[in-house]
């Protein structure tokens, strides 16, 4: 009697060590279609797509601040406050 509940146990611990191979599983990445990249110079240009651009930016800098777009957008807001800023400025020397 022993030695079947030894054999019985050995088969019940041996059951369960198949050799199976993990579930492969696949994954699809569906990407955007890509934005057209406008330069500063456009963007200075297009004040309502710029301002649309920079609130985009704002709202997930995370992922968006280093994408062309999101640079040149910047970059023409910046140089419109600086050449505004400096235009009025005339020193008399």
């Amino acid at each position: 009697m022993k030695k079947l509940f030894i054999v019985l146990a050995a088969a019940a611990v041996l059951a369960g060590c198949k050799d199976d191979k993990p579930a492969e599983v696949t994954i699809e990445v569906i990407k955007a279609p890509a934005e057209a990249v406008r330069t500063v110079a456009w963007y200075k240009e297009n004040k309502k797509e710029r301002l649309a651009k920079l609130a985009e930016c704002a709202n997930n800098p995370g992922e968006l601040m280093d994408t062309p777009n999101c640079t040149n957008a910047s970059a023409a807001s910046s140089a419109i406050t600086s050449s505004s800023r400096s235009s009025g400025f005339n020193p008399k020397w």
